[in-house]
């Protein structure tokens, strides 16, 4: 299984199970919302909390894995490259995504693994970069936190 730290577990756990709080916005057009998330494979670019950067917390194994959003609502990440233990299966995590009538909610059911369901905002959409945003409750105090994922070479 992956070796995740507890920070990066936390993190990935708090942007995916929390609840959205802000608006999102993108300048592609919404009908194609599904075409752009399904063209190809996404790696996390960036990851901040209160405008803080915790990508570089990451360790490098973790910043390689892949997330590939299918067409007909499948969903896996994958881990990349770099293997941060010999064992690690190649797909993770795996499940069914929606998202909501207003394409603001990005939802993930996991059907196997962890740490990949919930609910996220999309705050942009684009061919080049898909930003999420949520707050998270870290030490009782609710912080925002964004993730950018831009698409896997």
């Amino acid at each position: 299984m992956k070796k995740i730290t507890l920070l990066t577990y936390s993190l990935i756990v708090a942007i995916l199970l929390s609840l959205p709080a802000c608006k999102g916005s993108s300048d592609e057009p919404k009908a194609d919302y599904t075409a752009i998330l399904s063209k190809s494979p996404w790696k996390i670019f960036a990851q901040t909390i209160d405008g803080t950067d915790v990508f570089s917390d990451l360790e490098d194994c973790e910043k390689d894995d892949i997330f590939r959003f299918k067409n007909n609502g499948e969903y896996t990440v994958e881990g990349g490259v770099l293997k941060c233990n010999v064992n690690e299966p190649v797909v993770f995590a795996q499940g069914n995504w929606s998202y909501d009538s207003n394409l603001k909610i990005l939802s993930m059911n996991e059907t196997q693994g962890n740490a990949f369901s919930g609910e996220t905002e999309i705050t942009e959409l684009t061919s080049s970069s898909l930003v999420m945003e949520c707050y998270v409750a870290i030490n009782g105090t609710d912080r925002k936190m964004v993730i950018k994922l831009v698409p896997a070479p």
